[in-house]
Order: structure tokens, then sequence, then C-alpha cells
């Protein structure tokens, strides 16, 4: 789970300043683990019963709110953001941006980072109306799996996606 939080915090971390006017605009984040039912979660192959709604290590930010499940060889997180689109997409940590279909949403990127703890990290990220949705996937480091993250990350995507705000 340590390495499912670092991916989250590395797109939060060094998000740079944001100038203009504010609007005032309802900024409620939704609860992933309350919007997302479990028969969505077994769906995309994790355990809703081995859940958690804090990111390891103690990292906390008021702009995203995760959700993060265990299977037995992967990390699956759905977490709702204020970023930007530019923020998470266009992150020079990103090493490979994909455009991809996910039903009813539109700009939604495969993102691929770099793979420092052999976790095959892979998101797809997809606007709503406070910012961004990232859904993730990420090996456990005891796993000895070679499965596509990105497929997983993907089918989990499609999954939980009916169950999401726009």
């Amino acid at each position: 789970m340590v390495a499912a939080g670092v991916a989250i915090a590395a797109l939060i971390v060094g998000c740079g300043e944001v100038s203009g006017t504010a609007q005032p605009v309802s900024n409620e984040l939704f609860d992933p683990c309350a919007v997302v039912p479990d028969e969505a979660i077994r769906a995309a192959g994790a355990d809703p019963a081995v859940v958690s709604d804090h990111l390891p290590g103690g990292f906390a930010s008021q702009n995203f709110d995760p959700c993060v499940w265990s299977s037995a060889t992967y990390f699956l997180s759905v977490t709702s953001s204020r970023l930007t689109a530019e923020q998470v997409v266009d992150d020079l940590r990103i090493v490979e941006r994909t455009p991809v279909s996910l039903d009813g949403r539109r700009d939604a990127f495969i993102l691929r980072r770099p793979d420092d703890m052999g976790t095959s990290p892979c998101d797809i990220a997809f606007p709503w109306t406070q910012g961004m949705i990232i859904v993730n996937v990420e090996s456990k480091l005891s796993a000895a799996d070679n499965a596509d993250n990105c497929e997983r990350a993907l089918n989990a995507a499609q999954i939980v996606n009916t169950f999401l705000p726009t």
C-alpha cells in the first residue's frame, strides 16, 4: 500500500501556485470508499474487505480523497482530486501518456510513471467537475506477477466509472 500512497503523493507534492480571481464553487470531493460498491471492487479484482481511506506514511491533503483496496498481487485505488488535468496529465514525472476511450468520459488518459520500486504503477486519469479522478493499479512488492497493470487499471476504471460523479 506504500507504493500506491507514494504514487498519489507524488502527484500532489510540487504542484505550483495558482493565480487569478477565485470564483465561489462547491469544492467538495467525493469519497470513493463510499461511492464505489463492493461488487464493483470485486469485479475489478480486488477485495472490498481490505480497504483503506488513508495513504501510508500519514500523507494527507485537502486536494484529494483516496480509497485503496487490495488483491492478492496488487493494490487498486480510486482518488477524487481537485488537481487539474494539466497537473496530472502534464506532470513531468509521467513517462508515457496515452489517450484512452472510457464510456461517458472525455479526455481520459493512461499514465505510466517511472517504476523505481518494481510495482509497475499505472493510472487512468479523467476529469470530473471538481478536478480529476485517478484510478491506479500497482503491483505488490511481494507478488511475482507479470500482468499489465495498465490493462488492470483500465478494466477497473471501466467498471467503477458508472458509480463515479461526472
